[in-house]
């Protein structure tokens, strides 16, 4: 949020709208807007504020939906603003609220969708007084579209305090998931939790912290334009919105965080699993832990408790329990359940059921590598406007039928993936040296709206491996659809693990997006015990990293038929032989008639195909 001017010719006693007289006090607000209406609520938007300079509109819309389930859902959205204003009424931003004051609360929302390209932050304005433009006090729990952050902030005045109270990286796509958000407070205790549909139990990602700025007020949902003018608005929808004042006492302990995150895929193949339980106004029984894989008992002399709970963003752990255990033997790939269950000093008793999938890295690539490198494809969009800093602007921007504008495309074969934007103008920064520029780059300030694709065939061995990428911005790596490393929205170095079953090649692809400023992206090995010079860290394809290649040649397949014109299907009982470059395929069983066609890269020709003595020898030639 932003503080604003209201400037000289304003009159802010008679735009500040007063909400604190005659609130209700602890009275129960539960609405699913399936009736289209806002009953007992109160709005703020910069309508009023606007009008009262003599600029005729609505600057908010506060619409029902459908929901998708046969009832109505609440949508909150603002328009852009008049270009002549500039920043002088602020950023567009609106806010409905029950009227009820709350000094102990819990409430909860379904967060249905919000426009995830425009610079915007949504969520709930709690324990907030003197609503109005430059007056609004309390606390934010919002979600920032373009960094993925959620985060609770302070409010004075309008405007965010200097740090956050609670803040985590938590990327949400709406695109893909529905969300309910939950956010508790007592006696200056914070606790929000997010859940992802259809697992309403078991939250994928929680902020915690500790303030008394405010002890008292209303809650609703909000949004607000985080951008720089031109402003482009706001849009976010919500339901089933549900507020209460739990009675003195009754918080129980909750869990916090889950690992691995409920509904995710993990790539090891003994993964930590572990609950982090926040103690509230009851504590947890320490002795009380059991944890179930699939139904099977972890040995509880195996279960690790360790006292306090570690929230990001905070430097001092809160109370409570976090459990780890580690599988003594590898899971089989596929769908895992966990089962945990823990009692409180009221002896109360509570269960947390979720599930993962374990992938691996199972198939090589049969066939022979060629060249040594990366295939590299670069894009860049003109300098304006700045896309949002997401991987889903990288992925917009490598579409093949992109609409987005481009300044230049280029593709390259690059020895190693060692990319920074300074190195145009000579500067080599990275840990590892011989920074290159990126592929097709022009000057050295045209450096923002980049999306880069790497992609090789990686040797490597079997068990657990570790890559890394060194980022700004985000980055994606992944093998098919199983992605095995992610960070969207920021800068920063993250190393990965993930489990091969087998050695061998397998097709590995970075993606990495750049929004603006610095621009570098580093791939890298994880080489414990050597390189101490680049922090045990070597870049893929150089040195002892493992060896990249740009393409695979594989063997030859046969394919048979009954029939001329087909279906045709693999021969299971085939064998070739790259000596002679003869299928070997027993004659027993293939029936009176079979057609056979070789399935290869590139050109070539069955040479012969005849039989000797209890098999068809079938020779293909490839073409030179």
């Amino acid at each position: 949020m932003k503080s604003i001017d209201l400037g000289s010719g304003i009159r802010p006693a008679l735009l500040v709208l007063a909400v604190s007289a005659g609130l209700l006090l602890r009275a129960d607000n539960i609405n699913d807007f399936n009736a289209g209406t806002l009953p007992g609520w109160g709005t703020f938007d910069l309508t009023p504020v606007l009008n009262s300079l003599e600029i005729p509109g609505s600057y908010a819309d506060y619409s029902f939906p459908a929901d998708g389930h046969g009832g109505k859902a609440f949508r909150v959205s603002t328009p852009t603003l008049p270009s002549f204003l500039g920043d002088q009424a602020g950023p567009p931003r609106a806010f409905a609220f029950p009227k009820t004051a709350y000094s102990r609360f819990r409430v909860q929302a379904d967060v249905l969708a919000w426009n995830n390209t425009n610079d915007q932050a949504f969520g709930f304005l709690f324990l907030a007084s003197s609503i109005g433009p430059g007056t609004t006090d309390g606390y934010v729990l919002n979600y920032n579209v373009r960094g993925g952050d959620l985060q609770i902030n302070t409010v004075t005045g309008e405007a965010p305090g200097n740090d956050a109270v609670a803040e985590t990286h938590l990327p949400m796509d709406p695109s893909k998931h529905t969300y309910r958000w939950e956010l508790s407070g007592y006696d200056g205790n914070l606790l929000a939790r997010v859940f992802q549909f259809p697992d309403t139990q078991n939250p994928i990602g929680s902020v915690i912290g500790t303030d008394s700025s405010s002890t008292s007020g209303v809650i609703g949902l909000f949004n607000y334009d985080r951008a720089d003018p031109p402003y482009l608005g706001t849009d976010s929808t919500f339901d089933n919105y549900v507020a209460t004042a739990p009675a003195p006492g009754s918080l129980t302990p909750v869990v916090a965080f889950l690992s691995p995150v409920p509904g995710s895929t993990v790539t090891l193949a003994q993964p930590v699993i572990s609950a982090a339980v926040l103690d509230r106004e009851t504590v947890t029984d320490r002795s009380s832990f059991r944890l179930a894989i699939d139904g099977i008992p972890a040995p509880t002399g195996q279960l690790i408790r360790s006292d306090g709970v570690t929230a990001p963003n905070n430097p001092v752990p809160f109370q409570g329990v976090t459990l780890t255990y580690a599988p003594a033997v590898p899971l089989t790939a596929g769908q895992h359940q966990v089962q945990l269950v823990y009692a409180d000093n009221r002896t109360s008793r509570f269960t947390n059921t979720w599930t993962f999938t374990a992938a691996y890295l199972t198939e090589p690539m049969a066939g022979t590598p060629g060249p040594s490198g990366f295939n590299v494809f670069v894009v860049q969009a003109p300098q304006d406007p700045q896309l949002p800093n997401l991987l889903a602007s990288a992925d917009a921007q490598l579409a093949t039928n992109s609409t987005i504008p481009r300044l230049y495309v280029t593709n390259v074969v690059a020895p190693y993936i060692n990319y920074d934007a300074r190195a145009f103008a000579g500067t080599s920064s990275s840990i590892f040296g011989n920074d290159l520029p990126l592929p097709g780059q022009m000057d050295a300030t045209t450096v923002r709206n980049w999306a880069l694709r790497a992609t090789a065939y990686l040797q490597l061995p079997a068990g657990v491996v570790t890559l890394g990428v060194k980022h700004d911005d985000g980055f994606r790596v992944t093998y098919g659809d199983l992605v095995l490393g992610e960070f969207d929205g920021g800068t920063g170095d993250h190393p990965f693990s993930f489990y091969v079953a087998k050695a061998g090649l397998y097709p590995l692809t970075l993606e990495w997006n750049q929004s603006g400023g610095s621009a570098y992206v580093d791939w890298y090995q994880s080489t414990p015990g050597a390189h101490d010079d680049t922090a045990n860290e070597v870049l893929l394809n150089t040195y002892d990293g493992y060896r990249a290649y740009t393409w695979v040649i594989s063997p030859p397949q046969l394919l048979s038929s009954t029939t001329l014109r087909g279906p045709l299907s693999p021969v299971a009982n085939a064998t070739y032989d790259e000596a002679t470059l003869t299928f070997t395929v027993p004659l027993e069983g293939s029936g009176p008639t079979r057609f056979y066609r070789v399935s290869a890269s590139g050109r070539g020709n069955v040479a012969e195909i005849r039989i000797v003595g209890a098999n068809v020898l079938v020779r293909y030639l490839p073409a030179p």
